[in-house]
């Protein structure tokens, strides 16, 4: 009961907005992050490095959430949704670093210990209820898009002005169905189409997927629309 209360304090006082991590010299740092910079209309997740874990603390989290003990820098991150409302505050840590950045897991907080939510199946608690074409598009964009990756390393092309910008820069060999981001009601479901350019690989893509009320993502259909020369 002393973790969990010291697990709450810690990540109470974390109500500072506008942060989010990335890998720089194989360290975690924490730069402002502009919760805009994508797009003039929709907004992304925000992520809150929490302060106040002990070593002790972090470590048994990372026991429980990565399965081993990483950096004593590597702490929790409270994820704040733009228009997701979970039922349960929502979490993530870097478990690893790959080519891509950071690896990180996410997890809430039930009964005394951390739950890792499956980015493969990340409704399988029940947290999520996605009523509304903003939430299908944020659910979409960071439990199948970002995955356990870093939001970072993806450059989402949510206005049709983003993606004529990017068709040329990345010479597209193809055009999309949808050039700005479209969320489609489907009964009580969603349909979103989007595009994005993964900073990693370079590559420019467009991805369909069919997101249900409670929260299962199926990819309808997925195509590459050029290469962008360049990756970090």
């Amino acid at each position: 009961m002393k973790k969990v209360a010291a697990i709450v304090a810690a990540t109470a006082v974390a109500i500072v907005l506008g942060v989010m991590a990335y890998q720089s010299n194989n360290q975690l740092e924490v730069t402002q992050y502009d919760k805009k910079a994508n797009s003039t209309d929709f907004m992304l997740p925000q992520f809150v490095t929490a302060p106040g874990f002990s070593i002790e603390q972090v470590r048994d989290i990372q026991k429980e959430v990565c399965g081993g003990i990483g950096k004593e820098d590597w702490v929790p991150q409270e994820v704040f949704f733009a228009y997701l409302e979970p039922r349960e505050a929502v979490f993530r840590i870097p478990c690893g670093i790959g080519p891509a950045g950071h690896f990180f897991r996410t997890f809430y907080i039930s009964g005394a210990v951390p739950t890792i939510i499956d980015e493969y199946h990340p409704n399988a608690q029940s947290l999520f209820d996605v009523a509304s074409k903003e939430q299908a598009a944020e659910y979409v964009m960071y439990f199948s898009v970002v995955l356990a990756g870093e939001m970072g390393n993806k450059q989402f092309v949510l206005t049709e002005n983003q993606y004529d910008k990017w068709a040329e820069q990345c010479n597209a060999n193809d055009t999309s169905v949808a050039k700005k981001l479209t969320v489609t009601a489907s009964g009580e479901n969603h349909v979103v189409d989007l595009n994005f350019v993964d900073r990693t690989s370079g590559s420019f893509e467009h991805r369909q997927y069919l997101v249900t009320r409670d929260g299962v993502i199926t990819l309808l259909d997925k195509k590459s629309l050029g290469h962008c020369g360049f990756a970090i």
